[in-house]
Parts: C-alpha cells; sequence; structure tokens
C-alpha cells in the first residue's frame, strides 16, 4: 500500500512538550463546573484522562485504527457521556448505516437517505441564493466528475442560477429566498432546452457536445429509484443543526461519489449555518458536534491543495463545533485537515506498519510508543494532546467505554439519569492521583 500521508513534522514542534512517561494529572482532569468527557485511564499509572475541549488548541479530534480496534465504541461512549454534560447536539454522517440501531436506542433521529428520505441539494435553508449555488456546485463536482471539466463546471454554475432565478428566487431580495427552490429535474429541464436551442440554431458543435455530456450525468441521478436528490426535501436542512442526536443513514446510496456528494451538500450547510449563528463566547462545552465514520473523498485534498473541510475544521473553535473524524485509512485524509483535527489525536491499534510509522513521523509520536501500536489490543491507544496555551502531551491510554450492560443509558428524549457509580469512580480516581 503507498502511504500518502507524509506531511512536515510542524505538528511536534509545539512551545513544551510533557517528557515524561505520562502528563500530570492536572493537565488530564478537569477542574469543577469544567466541560470534560471522560474517555479511560492511561496505561501506566492508570490516571483517568478527559477530552477537555476549552484547554486545546481546538475541538476537532483525529480516531484512527483498523477494524476492530474500537473506534466505534469509542464514539458511542463518546456521545453517550456528552448527553450527561447537557444537551447533545451531535450529527453523525454515517456512511455505512453502522449507527441506526445506536441512535435509535438512544431516542434519537435517523433520516435514512434513499430508502424513505430525500434531501434537495437546491434548498436554500435560510442562505442566499449565490452562496449555496456555489456550495451544490462543489457537490455536484464530485458527483459528476466536474473537477477537471472547466467548461462543464462553468456552464452548471449558469444552470444553476437560472434554476433559481425561474423559480424566482433572486440573491438581490431576501423575501424571496423562502420559496419553494428547484430541483435537478428543474436544473436538467433547462439543460436540455439549452441543448435544442443550440440544435435550431446551428450553434457550436463543441459546446453541444459538452452539453449532451454534462446531461448525461445527470440521468443517473434524477431517475427512479435514485432520484433522491431531485425531489423535493422531505427534512429540512435546519433539521440537522441543534436537533439532539441526528444520524444521516447513507448506505443505501449506490456508490462513495453519491455519498460523498450528499455528506459535503450537508456539511457545507452546516458550515454556513455555523458562521450565520455567529461567534459564540463563554461558551461551556459544545454547541454542536459532527461526527464522520469513514469520511473518504470529504476529507481528502484536491488537486488545488484544497479540501472540502478544511475552512471548516480551521474555524470550528470560536463557533462552539467540534468536529470529530474517525477512519482507517490514512490515504482518505488530507494532511491539512489532520493538521487541524489536532486538538486530540486518538492511535488505535494499526496492522500496516507502513501507515504507522507516516502517521508517528508525522505526529512526532516517539519510538517507545511508535512500537507498540501494531501490537495493541482493543481500545488500547496512543494519545497526543495539543494545548491551546502551549505545549503537548503524548501517552499511552485504554479507552473505557459504556457496553451494552453498563447501568448508564442515556435516551435524549428523556431527563438525564445520573450514573453515581460511574461519576463516583472517576472522581475517586482523580482523588488518588491528586493526593
Amino acid at each position: 500500500m503507498q502511504v500518502q500521508f507524509a506531511f512536515s513534522g510542524d505538528l511536534a514542534a509545539r512551545s513544551f512538550i510533557y517528557k515524561g512517561i505520562e502528563p500530570p494529572t492536572d493537565k488530564l482532569v478537569p477542574k469543577e463546573q469544567e466541560y470534560a468527557i471522560f474517555l479511560g485511564e492511561t496505561s501506566v499509572y492508570r490516571k483517568p484522562f478527559f477530552w477537555i475541549p476549552d484547554r486545546l488548541k481546538n475541538r476537532n479530534v483525529f480516531i484512527i485504527g483498523t477494524t476492530g480496534a474500537g473506534k466505534s465504541t469509542t464514539l458511542y461512549s463518546w456521545i453517550d457521556r456528552a448527553g450527561i454534560e447537557g444537551k447533545a447536539n451531535v450529527l453523525i454522517i454515517d456512511f455505512t448505516g453502522e449507527y441506526t440501531e445506536y441512535v435509535l436506542d438512544r431516542g434519537g433521529r435517523v433520516i435514512h437517505l434513499g430508502k424513505r428520505d430525500a434531501v434537495n441539494p437546491l434548498d436554500l435553508g435560510g442562505m442566499d441564493p449565490a452562496t449555496r449555488t456555489m456550495q451544490v456546485l462543489n457537490s455536484l463536482s464530485i458527483a459528476f466528475d466536474l473537477e477537471g471539466a472547466t467548461r462543464q463546471r462553468r456552464k452548471m454554475r449558469e444552470l444553476l442560477e437560472e434554476a433559481y432565478r425561474r423559480k424566482g428566487i433572486h440573491p438581490d431580495d431576501p423575501e424571496t429566498w423562502n420559496r419553494e427552490p428547484p430541483t435537478l429535474k428543474d436544473v436538467y429541464q433547462i439543460l436540455e432546452g439549452k441543448i435544442a436551442e443550440i440544435e435550431e440554431e446551428g450553434g457550436s458543435s463543441a459546446l453541444k457536445e459538452s452539453l449532451i455530456s454534462l446531461g448525461e450525468k445527470f440521468v443517473f441521478y434524477i431517475s427512479p429509484p435514485n432520484d433522491y436528490f431531485a425531489r423535493q426535501s422531505t427534512v429540512k436542512l435546519d433539521d440537522f443543526a441543534g436537533g439532539g442526536l441526528i444520524s444521516l443513514n447513507l448506505s443505501d446510496l449506490p456508490d462513495k461519489k453519491s455519498k460523498a456528494m450528499v455528506a459535503l451538500a450537508i456539511l457545507d450547510f452546516m458550515e454556513e449555518r455555523m458562521r450565520r449563528d455567529g461567534f459564540t463566547s463563554n461558551l461551556r462545552g459544545v454547541k454542536q458536534y459532527i461526527i464522520i465514520d469513514e469520511p473518504w473523498k470529504i476529507a481528502s485534498e484536491k488537486d488545488d491543495g484544497s479540501s472540502p473541510l478544511l475552512a471548516f475544521a480551521k474555524e470550528c473553535r470560536k463557533y462552539g463545533y467540534a468536529i470529530i473524524i474517525a477512519t482507517q485509512n490514512l490515504n482518505d485524509i488530507s494532511p491539512r485537515v489532520v493538521s487541524n483535527l489536532s486538538g486530540m489525536i486518538i492511535i488505535l491499534q494499526l496492522e500496516n506498519a507502513n501507515e504507522r510509522d507516516a502517521l508517528c513521523k508525522s505526529f512526532g509520536i516517539p519510538d517507545r510508543i511508535k512500537e507498540k501500536i501494531t501490537s495493541y489490543d482493543t481500545w488500547q491507544c496512543a494519545v497526543k494532546l495539543n494545548f491551546k496555551e502551549g505545549g503537548i502531551a503524548i501517552f499511552e491510554a485504554r479507552i473505557k467505554p459504556e457496553l451494552k450492560d453498563n447501568p448508564l443509558i442515556i435516551r435524549f428524549e428523556e431527563p438525564r439519569r445520573v450514573n453515581w457509580r460511574m461519576i463516583e469512580y472517576y472522581f475517586e480516581r482523580v482523588k488518588s492521583h491528586l493526593g
């Protein structure tokens, strides 16, 4: 396997590195009233360690590990414990349908795209049509392979703009933004009209062929049963933000490109919604979690060096958002995205020694830890913390997940049930290390 993850080692160049086997306890446990999520225990001294977002460079988290290493159960327990801390708004972008049972068991909502739900990517969701046009264009560019097709991309933008105009929606008139939006079928009909005009007028054959080729890319997405992008939405875009526990199940979509197109369209909306809501000052905790498991192309890097997630990941902190990316494949992730998901890094077992070496070199993981990673058992991990005030901590730990037989079960539509046995466990462990 070719590893494409190597990038500058500047992530290791922080102002201070805790050089002991494990960092001081007060760096790992919260103070009173400090928002924190309990994750597990350190490997040597069995100190409890927490994710304390307000102490870190950003709220974003990167989790990597091979199948069976414990990624999913780590995320399950993370969400459960976020529920203890207060109302947890969590959007899971689920490419495989793995989280459906879990979310329903917690009283959350599953949006099952393609099976019963539809999302119209041209929905404005309170945005202006000019902004949404560019977002939709970026999403369609993935599904339609328009990245290098300059003429088709330009024509697609013109078609989208005309589709909004024909629905009476204008960028300079906010009162029109709540009107029913066009769909991809409307865009396709406009495209067919353009082709017919060229044929009648004897216009450029090159332009005609380009439009015909573009039209062929539309057909798959506007024809049943794959027309879940070409109908009016059964869910509002606003439902994805601030709605408690929500999973967007993309498992019934036919291919990776379709899944990436929808995921990117939703993330574009979430990013714009984040900006529209404005800065969040003096926030305790997290306003909105976005969890992406196996992100594939939406976290990769384009030829021009851009990445769909990059700007979003950079600006999450000041808006109170947290992105958690979990993956088993380094080659799916842009190095620059990971560098902005470096508030906390959790490295579970990695079977491929080349990937392990590339990752550890990039993040400055010492050899004494690196050599163990391929032999970790489930939930054993290496952890890197990048602190907001400078300094990093790298140590080994074991995640302590909530298993199904654990009495702590958070249901998101019910009042919080506090598990005092767990809380006593946390703080007895803390007291023993603080003296």
